[in-house]
């Protein structure tokens, strides 16, 4: 990914933020035929909905993933920075849709902008005062921000976590070069080299968290990583544990490899649906950063 930065006498003009939410399932994406958009490369969201089996003899479908795009351009149309949030909402089961409830809110919080720390804070206020979600339920996220840094001439990336979403990046090679780390009661198990990350799919506390943003409860801690170097050729991938609980990110890998971002998400997605049947699954590709193949 190349973002331009602007131009001599463009300064003055202001840059104009641009921001969406997609709530419903499928694949969106931003160019689908193209192999590099203008100034980043392309981006793509695959969403679908949770099964939460039937009452009163009817299927039951939550749909608590959001996910928030958020760029802005200079005045000749330039990317100068990218923002990408994926968010897993809790609680689903609450007669209001609590989950949902919270995965909106977290959202437009998103959407308003400012440092994490901020953004997470006024959610929280929302959380706390909102009357159509009861006591724990919430949401997790993670995001990432890219913006080009002139005086080292690189792009660099601002990661942030709560819970067990994930991000991860591949190097062209399938190299994975940076992940984050779940908050969760499994990875912990692997941390301590009780269990291999092939047997987390399968463990039977793969949905426990252990840090999230509830009513009533704060997040224990955000896990935020500064100034990660993006260079041309990465795949980036943000996710909810929709994919992680069924495909390691080696397997990931396979999925999407040599694709550009549309197919990658929509392999990905397939793959997903194709291996169970569950929970909210929502994951944004950004593959090949420069040179989209």
């Amino acid at each position: 990914m190349h973002i331009q930065v602007p131009t001599p006498g463009s300064e003055k003009a202001e840059n104009v933020r641009s921001t969406s939410t997609i709530r419903d399932g499928g694949i969106l994406s931003n160019n689908p035929d193209a192999q590099c958009d203008v100034g980043f490369g392309s981006y793509a969201v695959a969403k679908d909905t949770g099964y939460n089996g039937k009452k009163d003899g009817k299927e039951v479908f939550t749909d608590e993933d959001r996910a928030v795009v958020v760029k802005t351009e200079n005045a000749e149309g330039q990317v100068v920075s990218l923002e990408l949030t994926v968010i897993d909402g809790m609680g689903g089961q609450g007669k209001h849709g609590d989950g949902q409830i919270a995965a909106e809110i977290l959202a437009a919080a998103f959407e308003d902008g400012g440092v994490v720390e901020d953004i997470v804070t006024k959610a929280q206020a929302e959380l706390d005062r909102s009357l159509k979600i009861e006591k724990g339920a919430g949401a997790l996220f993670v995001s990432f921000r890219l913006k080009h840094d002139e005086v080292k001439d690189e792009d660099l990336a601002e990661i942030a976590l709560v819970g067990d979403c994930r991000l991860v990046i591949w190097d062209e090679n399938g190299k994975k070069v940076f992940a984050t780390k779940d908050q969760s009661h499994v990875q912990g198990l692997i941390d301590e080299g009780a269990i291999t990350e092939d047997a987390a799919l399968n463990h039977k506390m793969r949905n426990v968290t252990g840090n999230a943003m509830s009513k009533g409860r704060p997040a224990e801690s955000i896990q935020i990583h500064k100034d990660v170097v993006i260079k041309p050729g990465y795949t980036v991938e943000l996710c909810s544990d929709g994919r992680t609980d069924n495909f390691t990110d080696e397997e990931e890998w396979e999925n999407i490899k040599g694709k550009n971002a549309h197919d990658a998400a929509t392999a990905s997605f397939n793959a997903v649906r194709g291996r169970t049947v569950g929970d909210n699954a929502s994951r944004i590709t950004d593959p090949k950063l420069d040179n989209v193949t």
